[in-house]
């Protein structure tokens, strides 16, 4: 494959990768919560009400606002990607393999450490 040759699964394999490690890291507790100061760089967002009824239509950042806020938890996040994914992935064929215990495994464990 040529450095200019790109795919959508390709695209999807990428994106949901990134996206994971992204939303674990948001996810985590910050180190210093005993003095209740937010390290720099991580704000709260609005979060858009289409995506307060349907968490997979969250961004990184407002799943974290959410989830910082205890208004979401990192299993809810996930079971709702697990069941897009088996609702669309006949169609689209995005996904070469679902790690959905592994995803859910990690998801409870995040939600131990908050």
């Amino acid at each position: 494959m040529t450095t200019r040759e790109f795919n959508r699964r390709l695209f999807l394999h990428r994106t949901a990768a990134t996206a994971g490690v992204g939303a674990a890291a948001l996810i985590t507790r910050p180190p210093d919560v005993s003095g209740g100061v937010r390290p720099p760089g991580i704000v709260d967002v609005d979060v858009r009400p289409e995506a307060r009824r349907d968490p997979t239509e969250l961004t990184i950042a407002e799943a974290a606002t959410l989830i910082r806020h205890r208004q979401l938890t990192a299993v809810r996040l996930v079971r709702s990607h697990l069941e897009r994914i088996t609702t669309f992935d006949p169609v689209y064929l995005a996904f070469n393999q679902v790690l959905a215990d592994a995803a859910l495994r990690a998801a409870r464990k995040a939600d131990r450490q908050r």
